[in-house]
């Protein structure tokens, strides 16, 4: 049979090679895949005619993520079985993962098979799930009141983020929630992301967000949420240059939009001030600091700075920004040219109009002056009505 596919294949050399790559050969048979997620991918497969290539590989593609090359070494009757170790080079959660099987026989012609998939979900978890055209919504815990709930939340979300931002995303964006913050800063560990209440995978449409107590979950989720979302509305507009907006302005617009704001925030905010520690907009510019505490401080900043440009200058700006940033401009260009004013002059300008106190109103006093004016006119009507009355008996 071989030698049968060998002659037609001779035949056809004088082929492109990417047409001889498309023939649909089956060589590769019995395929089957399970993972255990943030541990390992476990393959088998069946190559009857494997002695007659030189080399095969599986060729892993994850959305988001750059191809993996694995080579394999069949056993003598063609059995194939790989266990690949996702602690080592793990995956991106919730991605969908393609795969496929390229040969090469002893003329160096390479054959390609027909190419397999599966969604790398978390499958410690049994999901449930509301869906929508816009959102599809998976919790572990909960009835389906509860995804209800969420798919509201994210309408919400998503309608303060374009109130911003005017992006139309890529529909459906996928939200999983976990049941509480440690779950999810474990699945973000797993797969070699630190990150901890909430993450965004904008170039696959995937938001990580997490419960909070029964008490607040919804508090959680109506800050989480559209937090998340507003990365995804920034990865829209920017596409591969998402990393180059700067960090003030990426994470400001995102706090900016939470449909229950921090309430620590304001307080971090004005204690910084008052102390004298406020960090600078321009070291805010390519990454927040590490350490918690900073980092809040970081956050309340970005939100109240960008709230301070959309009073001054409109929605409008923030899409410039970005537009600056995705087109290679740094920070301080990219401000420049949105505004018309530097960087500098603009944090001048955003601290006195968010630190300067305002002159409190004493209303007893004001309720006295008020008095005081009525009763003066009062006075000067009467005044009038007797000049005038005066007048009318003079004439007579």
């Amino acid at each position: 049979m071989y030698r049968l596919i060998r002659f037609l294949l001779c035949s056809l050399m004088l082929l492109p090679v990417s047409n001889v790559r498309a023939l649909s050969l089956e060589f590769v048979k019995d395929v089957q895949l399970d993972y255990k997620f943030g541990s390992s991918i476990n393959l088998t497969a069946n190559i009857p005619e494997a002695s007659q290539f030189s080399w095969i590989i599986l060729i892993l593609q994850p959305e988001g993520q750059s191809s993996r090359q694995i080579e394999i070494l069949p056993s003598l009757d063609g059995s194939v079985s790989i266990n690949y170790d996702l602690t080592i080079d793990p995956l991106q959660p919730f991605a969908r993962v393609y795969y496929w099987f390229e040969l090469t026989d002893m003329l160096g012609v390479r054959f390609t098979t027909p190419s397999y998939w599966f969604d790398y979900l978390d499958n410690r978890y049994e999901w449930l799930s509301s869906e929508t055209e816009l959102f599809h919504i998976h919790w572990v815990d909960g009835a389906d009141v509860f995804g209800q709930k969420v798919q509201e939340i994210a309408t919400e979300g998503l309608k303060a983020a374009t109130g911003f931002l005017p992006i139309t995303p890529d529909f459906p964006i996928s939200i999983y929630i976990y049941p509480n913050v440690d779950a999810l800063q474990q699945a973000l560990a797993l797969t070699g992301q630190p990150w901890t209440a909430g993450h965004a995978s904008p170039d696959i449409g995937v938001l990580l967000v997490s419960n909070g107590s029964q008490s607040s979950e919804m508090i959680e989720m109506e800050r989480q949420i559209p937090h998340e979302l507003m990365h995804v509305l920034e990865y829209q507009l920017a596409g591969a240059s998402y990393s180059a907006i700067p960090a003030w302005l990426n994470e400001g617009l995102a706090t900016s939009v939470e449909l229950y704001p921090d309430p620590d925030l304001q307080r971090v905010l004005v204690d910084a001030q008052t102390s004298g520690s406020l960090l600078s907009i321009s070291s805010l510019c390519d990454g927040f600091p590490q350490d918690a505490k900073t980092a809040q401080l970081a956050y309340a900043q970005s939100a109240s700075f960008v709230n301070y440009l959309n009073g001054r200058f409109g929605t409008q700006i923030f899409t410039k920004l970005i537009e600056n940033s995705a087109s290679g401009q740094n920070c301080a260009s990219a401000v420049n040219a949105a505004a018309d004013v530097s960087l500098e002059q603009l944090e001048k300008d955003w601290i006195v109009a968010t630190f300067t106190p305002q002159t409190p109103v004493n209303y007893g006093i004001l309720a006295v002056i008020i008095s005081l004016g009525v009763l003066l006119i009062v006075l000067m009507i009467l005044l009038m009505r007797k000049r005038h009355s005066v007048a009318r008996k003079l004439d007579d």
